[in-house]
């Protein structure tokens, strides 16, 4: 056929392309469309899921008893008090740090915000529980490290390994070769079997020793196990 004969034919052609490409278009719109509408109905989907939990969360908050931290702490001070030596260990291990660095509350929730690892001893729960316990009432303790010093001091003496643990760590900046001498206290009486009170006793008793070993002469490490040896463990109120 000849060009001049052909040249009809164009506008046949692109009007067919034109409403092939239209047809694509449209199942392509149609396409994305669908897609778009499972998606938004697997958001909605998911969003309700997670009302739904977070509702039945908000029913197991409420119906907790909420804990009482001015209490708990008064009730563990008397503790203390009394000559409980883990009472005392705790006491001493909280006013390190302060009651606000021990636990941090969202005042609008009640809900813990953050915690040290004491506060779990503190309350009596374990980590898993926390996430749904509310609490109220937090006292105002500031970080008082004679007051410490003196809870751990009268914990350790009563044989308490964990509490001559941390008062060899508050001891090691100035009088180190007394640290040491809590350190082999503590090693003569360990128990590994048994859990300790609060988390990462271990490491710090096999770090402290290391440090404070290499500090003094075999003379002055023999003369304080001697020392060590020679201790007994005094409770209170007998």
């Amino acid at each position: 056929m000849a060009p001049e004969q052909r040249d009809p034919l164009k506008p046949l052609i692109y009007g067919m392309l034109g409403m092939a490409l239209a047809a694509v278009a449209a199942l392509a719109l149609r396409g994305f469309v669908r897609l778009h509408e499972t998606e938004a109905s697997i958001n909605a989907e998911a969003e309700q899921m997670w009302k739904n939990a977070e509702a039945e969360r908000q029913k197991r908050i409420a119906a907790r008893v909420k804990i009482d931290l001015t209490k708990t702490y008064g009730d563990l001070s008397r503790k203390a008090a009394g000559g409980d030596r883990d009472a005392q260990l705790l006491l001493g291990s909280i006013l390190l740090i302060g009651m606000e660095e021990l636990v941090q509350i969202d005042p609008a929730t009640g809900l813990r915000a953050g915690s040290a690892h004491q506060f779990e001893a503190f309350v009596g729960k374990f980590f898993d529980e926390l996430h749904e316990q509310p609490f109220t009432n937090v006292p105002t303790v500031p970080a008082d490290p004679t007051a410490a010093r003196h809870w751990l001091e009268r914990a350790a003496r009563q044989g308490q390994s964990e509490a001559q643990v941390r008062l060899a760590k508050e001891l090691e900046p100035t009088v180190p070769l007394e640290a040491l001498r809590w350190i082999m206290i503590a090693d003569r009486g360990w128990a590994p079997e048994k859990p300790t009170m609060l988390i990462n006793t271990h490491e710090l008793r096999d770090e402290l020793r290391r440090r404070l070993l290499n500090q003094f002469s075999p003379e002055q490490v023999a003369e304080t196990q001697r020392q060590a040896a020679r201790f007994q463990a005094t409770p209170e109120g007998r």
